[in-house]
């Protein structure tokens, strides 16, 4: 998932708004988007910086479990 955040201001005496940030970023799922064959850099790198047309992607594999989580690890009464 790509998530896009915009950040603006609004001056407060003449209302004018001001657009001074745009942030595109991909979200915490995208490793394993990107592992399953979906390389978003390139395509966009492709479609909008060299003005090429990107082919649509259907090598997907099939039956393919994909897993990803944090873990924590607490090691209680550690003598260094």
């Amino acid at each position: 998932m790509v998530v896009l955040r915009l950040s603006f201001f609004k001056h407060k005496e003449n209302d004018t708004i001001y657009g001074i940030e745009i942030n595109a970023r991909f979200g915490g799922g995208y490793p394993l988007s990107y592992l399953a064959g979906a390389n978003y850099p390139k395509y966009i790198i492709q479609e909008y910086l060299l003005n090429e047309t990107v082919e649509s992607f259907t090598a997907w594999e099939d039956h393919l479990l994909m897993l990803r989580y944090d873990s924590e690890i607490l090691v209680h009464d550690f003598k260094a």
